[in-house]
């Protein structure tokens, strides 16, 4: 919604500034106003540059911002979750060497005579790499990601892809469908039988095939009221028809839940 939205980035303009640690967010069994009490808060932390090249051509424009979990009473779950951010921070910062030596290498040629004849004069655009990271659930006991990532290196259009990451906020760790389940295989073929009948028209004649070999590995995120299953532009549709989302109601969820995510989540 636009006030998540508006949330995420003035955390981001504001890495200083703090979420409540006061949810009135839909959760589960729970109505909207229903005020969950949690033992952390989310912060935001991050940078925006631009890498140029000698002459001072902006070459690669980033802008990367990670939530920073704090909970002063669970210093160990705390460190769990910084690592494992920082892990995703590290995976970053390597792709962004990566980009701005493609940015130099191609910037080189773009000025080349082989080069200029294939653009015909067209102005060099700057390669672009961003990542975002917008709280779509936060509850007692979790606290769930969707995390946007744009890049761009030439070409008609930008990448967009998003994924998602959950962590158990006692624990610090970080859940995968199959933990949360009572029986995984069970849960595992409840959502995948329910993309297939969700799935619109338009997709691929193998998106069956391509939901078979990844229901191991579905990207996910939780937004309070359903368990959300993403697939990315290009990979069961055409990228005009965008990505593409399935939603499953925690409350049908329930059933294939193990008791400490059904206490979770209010059910």
């Amino acid at each position: 919604s636009n006030v998540k939205t508006c949330v995420t980035s003035c955390l981001a303009e504001n890495p200083e500034k703090k979420s409540s640690n006061i949810s009135t967010e839909k959760s589960g069994g729970l109505s909207s106003e229903t005020l969950v009490k949690k033992e952390y808060e989310v912060d935001s932390t991050g940078k925006e540059e631009v890498l140029k090249a000698e002459d001072g051509t902006e070459l690669l424009s980033i802008s990367l911002y990670y939530p920073k979990v704090v909970n002063a009473n669970n210093s160990g779950a705390e460190e769990r979750i910084a690592e494992t951010l920082e892990d995703i921070k590290k995976a970053d910062d390597k792709k962004v060497q990566e980009y701005f030596e493609t940015a130099k290498g191609d910037y080189g040629y773009y000025f080349s005579e082989k080069g200029k004849e294939e653009n015909n004069g067209e102005e060099w655009l700057p390669y672009l790499y961003s990542k975002n990271f917008e709280t779509v659930y936060n509850g007692e006991k979790a606290v769930s990601f969707l995390i946007t990532e744009n890049i761009f290196t030439g070409g008609a259009h930008p990448s967009n892809t998003v994924s998602g990451v959950t962590f158990d906020t006692e624990s610090g760790e970080r859940l995968s469908l199959q933990e949360m389940a009572e029986n995984p295989v069970d849960f595992v073929e409840f959502l995948k039988d329910g993309i297939l009948k969700q799935a619109a028209e338009g997709v691929f004649d193998d998106y069956k095939t391509v939901v078979e070999n990844t229901k191991n590995s579905f990207i996910w995120y939780i937004n309070g009221e359903d368990l959300i299953i993403v697939f990315n532009e290009g990979d069961i549709a055409p990228y005009a028809a965008g990505r593409q989302e399935f939603r499953f109601p925690l409350k049908e969820c329930a059933k294939y839940f193990n008791d400490y995510t059904k206490s979770e989540f209010g059910l």
